[in-house]
């Protein structure tokens, strides 16, 4: 049976593994977001970087597909996720469905007017209010113009996600849970 596996791949080469995955007839998912830059009311720059850094998705039959030996040495690829079972695990059911269509939505498109500052320092709580990942708490590791870089938990394991600051609260590293508490 078909299911959704998430992938690790080699740092920056998510293009390389997603390539060379379609070349051996897979279904692959990369969840991208746009990052729309404006000077002076006009668009001066469009670019896309992927939304959960290095990991990305694949659509197979473990059993049909020749084994998930053939993706871990895919050039690209680091392994597949889980890594520490024999066997990979599939991606909870809705969730890929539910990136997709935030990324179709244009959910995840970031207009640039001006940069935020968010107060943070390294290792802080940090709510994440909206998007796909929104009701989860990460810790804060750096920001990059308008953009965030947080340590999350998703499927069983810590890893970086990229987020635009406005999904993420602008306070400092105090307790996040009346935050949350507070969003329907």
């Amino acid at each position: 049976m078909n299911h959704w596996y998430a992938i690790q791949t080699k740092a920056g080469q998510h293009s390389i593994a997603v390539l060379n995955l379609a070349r051996r007839n897979f279904i692959v998912f990369c969840p991208l977001a746009e990052r729309v830059v404006k000077k002076r009311g006009r668009i001066v720059a469009k670019t896309s970087y992927p939304l959960l850094g290095s990991y990305i998705f694949v659509f197979m039959d473990l059993a049909l597909e020749g084994g998930w030996q053939v993706i871990n040495r895919t050039r690209g690829v680091n392994r597949l996720l889980p890594h520490h079972l024999e066997e990979p695990l599939p991606v909870e059911d809705g969730l890929i469905e539910s990136l997709q269509s935030r990324v179709n939505a244009g959910d995840f498109a970031i207009k640039m007017k001006r940069k935020l500052e968010l107060s943070y320092k390294p290792g802080d709580l940090v709510p994440i209010l909206g998007g796909v990942m929104g009701q989860h708490i990460g810790r804060f590791v750096r920001q990059q113009e308008d953009l965030v870089t947080l340590e999350i938990v998703l499927l069983g394991r810590e890893l970086r996600v990229i987020l635009p600051v406005n999904l993420v609260a602008s306070g400092s590293g105090s307790d996040p849970a009346p935050l949350l508490r507070t969003r329907g």
